[in-house]
């Protein structure tokens, strides 16, 4: 039980206490009573009280507390909506219209014509006025009775009586249940109850000779017992000092996070906060705390004003990480680039400079960028940043084998056919080297990422032998392959099928896809990834540490991940400890690949309804990639026919133009 203490109070220095025999400090307070309904039922007015009994739920005391018939509750979630509508403004014109909530119907030719909503009695065709789509659990003629009178209802008696109560600190003013009054519905106002309580607390003035405290209360509650509604002062500064001493885990919590996690249990020893105290049970109460806590540990937020301010501080020597990332990176032949979206939190996303480390059998991601855009002058930027940051860390201007003299630097780079993410890249090699096209440097140094193409031609809606023809565009061996492919799509005549030609007949796309058309080396197109799984996986190995994060959090946690896979990788060169006992070489990484597509494959077949079916779908689908195939080969020899047939002719004209030039 707590009791609202304040005003009339006083203090005294030098009192003597006969209870412990000293001279004491007497602080004198009044307890301020409850809060009460307007309409509060007199069982709880004339309540008084000198002692609780612990093993009677307070709660349970309050009548209204006990399950309400069907009927009367419709009518109270009835009130409910009225209030609710009547005290929500219209949004139209920046929440400036003054028109009243109404019953509206949607119109006849829809499927939901019988449905009623509640909308704005000044709606015009065309205008986006208040819209409350309508409840099943609704008194929907009460309702119109209510909008159409203003709230005033004849056919419900007065309320006579409630039982809420509401500690007298509470902030709230009017009463949470809605009541009939004179005939109409309102939310009534709380009335605070007056007790003449007064509570003497002895604190001897050597505490040290005698170390204890008494309390005397005089007179009698003049209400109900009140609810314990505060969190003592001791609980609420080890919540406090568990999230200052936690802070790398803690940082970006929230009272669910603290709730779920283990440090609960470690430092209180309970389960559930609620066990704790009574009090935690208000998840608000926690929350403010949090919040407070969190100001005082991060005064500039954790967005982006919150990471300008720990890199200007240099918070943990946060610029020595990303200088030595930066170093490491420049040992590969090529890097990936991905964009992340459940790392953080509202419309930031992570960009992402990511390869696969042999030496270490590890992933590694060597840049992080956040931003909140996505178009080709975002991606400029970045790319440009990034070339300009690499070149002031290291000291080298950063270099690529298709323009290195030397044939030195980075050989690929690996996208997923995002076209600004192109655009951006090919803008930001220019400025490195202007001595080719924009377009001319991506011939040099792009891939694409096969598993997005696939994706994309299995989620279109193009015919199944469209959808084959478009797959063989990665395996065509020569040019002439890639025009067949054209042609026998033209040929089938898809729908929309021309633009999926133009697109991907673009020179870039094109040599990002098929070798036949790349100006990157062949040994360097045969030996670099041909899809950006690495970067996916690398997603998916620091969203362990959390996800829709607060930036600075983000940012932190990918410095927490980066930099213990660095010192393990430190620590395996020097003392020959593997990072993991699992066999990573390349021969397992493809077994354990193959497993995992053949287990994919099973776990489609078992949804199938019987063993006979899936049987006969397994070798239908087979089959019909053989025909596919076999389709293929012959269409494929077709053309080769007709070009040696047109090689021919030309040569016989050739032949005939010759003999007539000679006669």
């Amino acid at each position: 039980i707590q009791y609202s203490l304040g005003k009339p109070s006083g203090a005294h220095s030098n009192t003597f206490c006969p209870y412990l025999g000293v001279k004491c400090k007497d602080e004198k307070k009044t307890c301020q009573g409850l809060k009460l309904c307007s309409i509060a039922a007199s069982d709880l007015i004339n309540t008084t009280h000198t002692i609780v009994d612990p093993d009677v739920d307070l709660l349970s005391r309050n009548p209204s507390f006990f399950t309400l018939s069907s009927l009367h509750q419709i009518r109270l979630n009835t009130q409910e909506e009225y209030l609710a509508a009547i005290k929500t403004k219209c949004c139209y014109n920046n929440y400036t219209c003054n028109g009243k909530p109404v019953v509206r119907y949607h119109k006849a030719n829809r499927s939901d014509a019988n449905q009623y909503f509640i909308g704005c009695s000044l709606y015009t065709f065309g205008t986006r006025h208040r819209y409350i789509s309508g409840k099943p659990n609704i008194d929907e003629d009460l309702l119109k009775e209510l909008f159409r009178n203003e709230g005033r209802i004849s056919t419900i008696e007065d309320d006579k009586k409630c039982f809420t109560t509401i500690p007298s600190a509470s902030r709230k003013k009017e009463c949470p249940i809605p009541h009939v009054k004179d005939g109409k519905i309102e939310a009534l106002p709380l009335v605070k109850t007056g007790c003449n309580v007064i509570f003497h607390k002895y604190e001897p003035l050597d505490l040290k000779s005698c170390p204890y405290i008494v309390m005397v209360v005089k007179n009698t509650h003049s209400h109900p017992p009140p609810p314990p509604h505060r969190i003592p002062g001791h609980l609420q500064e080890n919540v406090k000092n568990l999230i200052k001493n936690s802070n790398d885990l803690l940082s970006d919590t929230t009272p669910r996070k603290l709730i779920s996690g283990p440090l609960i249990k470690a430092v209180f020893g309970e389960v559930v906060l609620s066990d704790i105290h009574a009090s935690m049970n208000n998840i608000d109460k926690l929350r403010n705390i949090v919040m407070k806590e969190q100001k005082l540990l991060h005064p500039h937020g954790q967005g982006i004003m919150g990471v300008v301010h720990a890199f200007n501080q240099n918070e943990a020597n946060l610029r020595d990480y990303i200088q030595r990332i930066t170093i490491h990176m420049s040992k590969f032949k090529y890097f990936m680039v991905d964009m992340s979206y459940k790392r953080v939190f509202g419309e930031m996303n992570e960009f992402e400079f990511n390869a696969y480390d042999e030496d270490n059998h590890s992933i590694v991601t060597f840049c992080r960028i956040f931003t909140n855009g996505s178009d080709s002058k975002i991606y400029q930027c970045m790319f440009t940043t990034f070339f300009e940051v690499y070149e002031d860390l290291t000291g080298e201007k950063p270099s690529f084998y298709h323009f290195n003299s030397e044939k030195k630097g980075w050989a690929a780079i690996i996208v997923d056919l995002d076209k600004g993410q192109a655009k951006g890249l090919s803008l930001a090699l220019n400025s490195l080297c202007n001595s080719i096209s924009a377009e001319q440097h991506l011939l040099y140094i792009l891939k694409s990422c096969s598993v997005h193409f696939e994706r994309n031609v299995r989620n279109s809606k193009y015919s199944d032998e469209s959808k084959f023809l478009m797959r063989q565009l990665l395996k065509a061996k020569t040019k002439d392959d890639v025009d067949f492919i054209f042609e026998q799509l033209e040929t089938i005549g898809d729908e929309k099928i021309h633009d999926w030609i133009t697109e991907y007949q673009t020179p870039w796309i094109l040599a990002s896809l098929n070798h036949n058309y790349s100006l990157m080396d062949y040994d360097i197109w045969m030996t670099t990834p041909f899809d950006t799984n690495v970067s996916e996986c690398s997603h998916a190995n620091v969203n362990r540490e959390g996800t829709r994060l607060r930036l600075k959090t983000a940012i932190f946690h990918s410095w927490n991940y980066d930099l213990t896979l660095y010192r393990r990788f430190h620590n395996y060169q020097k003392y020959n400890i593997p990072m993991s006992s699992k066999n990573k070489s390349g021969t397992k990484r493809k077994i354990d690949a193959n497993k995992r597509k053949e287990k994919r494959k099973n776990i489609q077949i078992q949804k199938l309804p019987n063993k006979r079916q899936k049987v006969s779908v397994k070798d239908d689908s087979e089959f019909q990639k053989r025909i596919q195939e076999l389709e293929y080969e012959e269409r494929k020899e077709e053309l080769e026919r007709k070009r040696l047939d047109n090689q021919l002719k030309k040569l016989e004209i050739a032949q005939k133009e010759k003999e007539l030039n000679e006669n």
